[in-house]
C-alpha cells in the first residue's frame, strides 16, 4: 500500500481526493498548508506528494524546492495541482523537480491514473539492474 501525502487547503477538494485515493487502495496523509506538509514529510514515510500550488504559509512550489534540496529521500514522487493556467508556473514546477502537473479542474480518474503511473515508474526505477 502506497502512502500519499495530500496537501490541499480546500476542504471539499481534500475530502474528495482523499476518498478517491483511499478507494484506490492508498493510505492518505493529509495536510492543509505547506509547512504542515513539510512536518509530515519529516516524520512520516511518504511515497508520493500530491500538492496544490496555492497554499497558505508555504506554496506548493516552495515546498517542492525544499523537498528537492536534499533534506528528504530522493525518490518521493511529487504531483502538483493548480488552477493557475500560465505556462511559466508549469515550467517552473518541472525545473524545480515536479514529476507531474495537473491543472484544475481535473477528473478523479486522471488523478488516479497519474498517481498509479508515477508509482509504477518509481517501482521500476528502484529495481536492481542485472
Amino acid at each position: 500500500m502506497s502512502r500519499i501525502l495530500l496537501v490541499e487547503d480546500n476542504e471539499v477538494a481534500l475530502r474528495t481526493m482523499t476518498l478517491i485515493l483511499e478507494k484506490g487502495g492508498h493510505s492518505v496523509i493529509k495536510a492543509t498548508d505547506g509547512r504542515e506538509a513539510l512536518e509530515k514529510l519529516y516524520n512520516e514515510s511518504i511515497d508520493i506528494v500530491v500538492a496544490d500550488i496555492l497554499l497558505p504559509h508555504l506554496t506548493g512550489l516552495e515546498m517542492l524546492s525544499k523537498v528537492r534540496d536534499g533534506h528528504f529521500k530522493n525518490d518521493i514522487g511529487i504531483i502538483l495541482v493548480t488552477s493557475l493556467a500560465d505556462e511559466s508556473t508549469k515550467v517552473t514546477a518541472f525545473k524545480l523537480g515536479a514529476d507531474d502537473y495537473l491543472q484544475k479542474p481535473f477528473s478523479m480518474q486522471e488523478l488516479t491514473s497519474r498517481v498509479e503511473t508515477l508509482l509504477a515508474k518509481r517501482q521500476l526505477y528502484s529495481l536492481p539492474l542485472y
